[in-house]
C-alpha cells in the first residue's frame, strides 16, 4: 500500500550497523539474513513488517519499532492527507 520496504530510509536503518547488530535484541530473528537465509524473502518488507507488528501491538514499543511505525504514518498523511 505504500511500499514502505522499497524507501531508502527504511533500507538504511535496516541497513545500519547500529541497527543492524541490535535488530535480534529488538525484533524477530527472521528479519536477519544470517539467521534465515532464504533468496525469496524480501528482508526489508519483514523488517517493517516486525517493525509495524511491535509499533501497533506492544505497550512499549522499542526504538526501531518507533521509527518505523512513525515513519509510517507520514508516509501515510502524504498520500491520503
Amino acid at each position: 500500500m505504500l511500499g514502505l520496504s522499497k524507501l531508502e530510509v527504511i533500507k538504511d536503518l535496516y541497513n545500519n550497523s547500529l541497527f543492524f547488530k541490535k535488530l535480534e535484541s529488538n525484533l524477530s530473528k527472521s528479519v536477519i539474513p544470517e539467521e534465515n537465509m532464504n533468496e525469496n524473502v524480501d528482508y526489508y518488507r519483514e523488517f517493517v513488517a516486525e517493525a509495524l507488528a511491535e509499533y501497533f501491538m506492544s505497550e512499549s514499543p522499542r526504538e526501531v519499532a518507533m521509527k518505523v511505525g512513525f515513519l509510517m504514518e507520514a508516509e501515510y498523511r502524504k498520500k491520503y492527507g
